[in-house]
């Protein structure tokens, strides 16, 4: 029986621990509606079709519809010629690296690498000039 009186004593004294660190539930306030402020009163109002008519046609001039906007076609084309160039030139150095490791054998002499630079460059080159050249045959 002393063995039960001792794990209720251990009990009451974990329960008044607990009691301790914690407040009273009943001495805890919430704040109730009256103590937040008002939200901010917002109307939204839904996009008209003339302001989203420019994003459609695929050309943005601004919502006054006055000029400085860019064509995004264009900047497109601009992008794609960036991206061919700079990928034919990081495929030709990378091809180029392979040549000088597993071809030559000797990776302290960069003729591949300087070979595949040239290489990539005038790919690089040459698919910026036909996409130029069938850009201007389009009307």
């Amino acid at each position: 029986m002393s063995s039960d009186q001792s794990g209720s004593g251990g009990e009451s004294e974990k329960n008044d621990d607990i009691r301790a660190r914690f407040p009273d539930p009943e001495a805890v306030r919430i704040p109730g509606r009256g103590d937040l402020p008002e939200p901010p009163r917002v109307k939204y109002t839904p996009p008209t079709l003339p302001e989203v008519q420019p994003f459609r046609r695929g050309r943005f001039d601004g919502p006054d519809g006055g000029g400085g906007g860019a064509d995004l076609r264009s900047t497109g084309i601009a992008l794609t010629i960036g991206i061919q160039l700079f990928a034919a030139v990081a495929g030709g150095v990378g091809l180029g690296l392979l040549v000088d490791r597993y071809l030559l054998g000797n990776p302290a002499t960069p003729w591949g690498l300087i070979g595949g630079f040239f290489l990539g460059t005038a790919s690089g080159v040459w698919t910026t000039v036909r996409l130029v050249k069938q850009l201007n045959r389009e009307p």
